[in-house]
C-alpha cells in the first residue's frame, strides 16, 4: 500500500473532507480488493453520509479480511442500528439481533470500547423487550461508561432521562456532560440539541460555540450554530453559517437542506429549490434526498 496516499487520505478524512477522502481509499482498493483499511474508511465515509446499505457492504468486506480489529465492527454496529431506525418497526425488529452481535464481537475485541457499549446502550434502552430491550442491562451499561468515561456517562443518563421524559433530570444531566467533556465536540454538539429541542436557546448557542471552538475545521459545528440562529429568528445570520458549512465542505448536505428551509421561511423559493435539488442530485440514497423530494412537491 502507499503510504503517503494511505496518509492524505486518513487526514482529508478526519477533516471531514469525505469526497476526496473516498478517492484516495477507493485508488488503494483499486490497487488490492481486500484492503483492510480502504474497506474499513469507505464504510465509515458512506455511514457518515446515512448511505447505510453501501456502509454495511463495505463493513462486512472488511470484516471478513480482518476478524480481530475492533473498529469495523462498531461502525458496521452503528450502521445496522441506523439502518434497523429506518426499516419501519418490523424489519428492523429483525435487524437488532444483528446489531446486538456485531456490538458485542466488538468489545470482546475490546474491552474498553465506549462505542460498542454506547451501541449496546441504546439497543436495550430503545428497542423492545421482544427484539431485545432491556431496562436492568441499559442501566447497568451507563454505570461501565461512566467508569470509562464519566462525560459520556452522564450523557448516557440524560438520554435515559429524555426517554422517560423527565425533563428537569434529563436537563441537568446533559449540562454535567456538557460541563464534565469540555473537550469532547460530540457532547456539546448533542447537548446544545437537546437544549435547542427544549427551546432553551441560551444555553444551546453556548454550547454550538464552544463545538465551533473545539472543531474549528469542522462543517457541523457551523451548521449547528446556523439551526441555533434560525431558531432564534435570525434567518440571514443562520444562512451565513450555513454557508460557511458548505465553504468547510460543500459536500455537507444536512448544511444544505436547512439552508433551503431558511431559503423558503424567508420567501427565497429559488434558491431553496436550487439547494433542495443539489440534495436530489447528488445524494439520492441519503434520508435527506426524500425530505428535499417532498419539500420540492410543496413549493
Amino acid at each position: 500500500m502507499d503510504k503517503a496516499l494511505f496518509d492524505d487520505a486518513v487526514e482529508l478524512f478526519e477533516k471531514g473532507l469525505l469526497t476526496e477522502a473516498e478517492q484516495k481509499f477507493r485508488a488503494i482498493l483499486d490497487d488490492n480488493k481486500k484492503n483492510y483499511e480502504a474497506l474499513y474508511y469507505l464504510g465509515y465515509i458512506h455511514f457518515k453520509r446515512d448511505e447505510y446499505d453501501e456502509a454495511i457492504d463495505y463493513l462486512n468486506k472488511a470484516v471478513k479480511v480482518n476478524e480481530t480489529d475492533a473498529r469495523a465492527y462498531e461502525v458496521l454496529g452503528q450502521a445496522l442500528g441506523f439502518k434497523a431506525r429506518q426499516s419501519g418497526a418490523v424489519k428492523g425488529a429483525m435487524l437488532l439481533p444483528k446489531v446486538k452481535k456485531t456490538f458485542e464481537k466488538a468489545l470482546a475485541l475490546n474491552g474498553d470500547s465506549l462505542i460498542a457499549r454506547e451501541g449496546l446502550y441504546i439497543l436495550y434502552l430503545f428497542a423492545p423487550s421482544v427484539a431485545g430491550g432491556d431496562e436492568t442491562k441499559a442501566k447497568q451499561l451507563v454505570d461501565e461508561i461512566k467508569n470509562l468515561n464519566t462525560a459520556r456517562g452522564h450523557l448516557a443518563e440524560a438520554i435515559y432521562y429524555s426517554k422517560l421524559n423527565k425533563i428537569d433530570e434529563a436537563g441537568r444531566a446533559f449540562e454535567q456532560a456538557a460541563e464534565v467533556g469540555k473537550d469532547d465536540p460530540e457532547i456539546q454538539q448533542k447537548a446544545g440539541m437537546y437544549f435547542l429541542e427544549s427551546n432553551n436557546t441560551e444555553k444551546a448557542g453556548k454550547l454550538f460555540e464552544r463545538f465551533m471552538e473545539l472543531q474549528p475545521d469542522n462543517p457541523a459545528a457551523y451548521a449547528s450554530k446556523g439551526d441555533y440562529l434560525a431558531a432564534v429568528g435570525q434567518n440571514e445570520e443562520a444562512v451565513k453559517m450555513y454557508d460557511m458549512a458548505l465553504e468547510k465542505n460543500k459536500d455537507f448536505f444536512p448544511a444544505r437542506f436547512k439552508r433551503a428551509q431558511v431559503f423558503q421561511k424567508m420567501g427565497e423559493t429559488s434558491k431553496a429549490k436550487e439547494d433542495y435539488q443539489f440534495i436530489v442530485s447528488n445524494f439520492a440514497k441519503t434520508p435527506f434526498a426524500a425530505r428535499a423530494k417532498k419539500a420540492l412537491a410543496n413549493l
